[in-house]
């Protein structure tokens, strides 16, 4: 059998583990953020930085003018520093901040910029407790720690600390892991106001291939995971997340459109066969194609750990050849 590859995202969401308290009090003076020529960057646009041993940090507060909620939890001395979706897309500002990199007058790289106060206050980015320091009111963090929302950078020549937004990473709740993509498959999505489609294209190095498509009307993430299988058919399963849904949005909609039909449960039964009726109810809301062509086959629900699969199965004598392109449809009119 070949090697399986993948290109798999995972959205796991991690509980934050409390740190204990400082050994000296708070509000002692432990250290100091020292002034850097590091110029730090946001998606383009340049953010506060300073350096920290030796590291570069940035204030989290400055990242709410950034894309990211910087939201303090007074009860549990807690600041939770996440990057939130807003209109299907990683949240960013109608504006950035107009924000130029300068030391203060009679200051020099190196100089002591901010006290570092002992605190016990808890700091999170996606849900996983990272260092951070008080500056008086303020809390830096390591620039590196977005990196679960992008991807983190330096540039040597122009000391250029750079932080790019990877959406699929957000969709994930930052906790998205790339592995490759199998050499010589393609892919690519695309969505309307109320319908979700993909297409790839076969590889002959690899029988299977999953993916997660994170783009849609809500704040939430989902996978999608399309395997082709050479034996016994090839089939294509879409998994949903609904405990993670919140309120309307177009994956909920298709949720609830596909779990309406009349099909089979794989916890029922082992026979996946969909009468006339219900593939032409199918029909109307996920199509497959094969170079084109509609594809026949029966459509059954499986379960998993926290999500819900709609798995596609398809008939017999439906041969998939490396460079075949499928199209997946899910939507009304589909």
């Amino acid at each position: 059998m070949k090697k399986i590859l993948s290109f798999v995202l995972s959205a796991v969401m991690l509980c934050a583990t409390f740190l204990p308290a400082a050994a000296v009090p708070n509000g002692t003076v432990v250290n100091h953020t020292l002034y850097t020529d590091i110029v730090a960057m946001i998606d383009g646009h340049p953010i506060r930085s300073y350096n920290v041993d030796n590291r570069t940090v940035i204030v989290a507060e400055d990242l709410r003018a950034y894309g990211f909620y910087a939201i303090w939890h007074a009860g549990e001395r807690w600041l939770e520093v996440v990057r939130p979706v807003e209109n299907g897309e990683p949240l960013t500002p109608a504006s950035y901040p107009a924000y130029v990199p300068a030391l203060p007058a009679g200051m020099k790289v190196g100089m002591p910029a901010h006290d570092i106060l002992a605190t016990d206050i808890v700091t999170t980015v996606a849900g996983d407790t990272v260092e951070s320091w008080n500056i008086n009111g303020e809390t830096c963090i390591l620039f590196r720690d977005l990196e679960r929302y992008g991807e983190v950078g330096f540039d040597a020549e122009t000391r250029t600390a750079l932080f790019t937004t990877e959406p699929y990473k957000v969709f994930a709740g930052g906790h998205a892991v790339e592995q490759a993509v199998p050499e010589g498959w393609q892919t690519g999505s695309r969505m309307t106001a109320d319908s979700m489609s993909v297409t790839f294209k076969v590889s002959g190095d690899a029988d299977s291939w999953s993916g997660f498509l994170g783009a849609d009307k809500s704040d939430v993430s989902m996978d999608m995971i399309w395997d082709v299988q050479t034996a016994p058919a090839a089939k294509v399963s879409v998994a949903f997340y609904p405990a993670q849904f919140e309120g309307q949005s177009l994956r909920q909609d298709l949720y609830t459109a596909l779990s309406a039909l009349s099909i089979p449960s794989a916890t029922e039964t082992i026979d996946f066969t969909n009468t006339p009726e219900v593939r032409a109810a199918v029909a109307e809301i996920f199509r497959v194609t094969l170079n084109g062509a509609a594809v026949t086959g029966d459509l059954f629900r499986t379960q998993g750990s926290g999500h819900s699969d709609f798995v596609f199965l398809f008939d017999q004598g439906s041969e998939v050849k490396p460079g075949d392109e499928i199209a997946v449809v899910i939507g009304k009119g589909a």
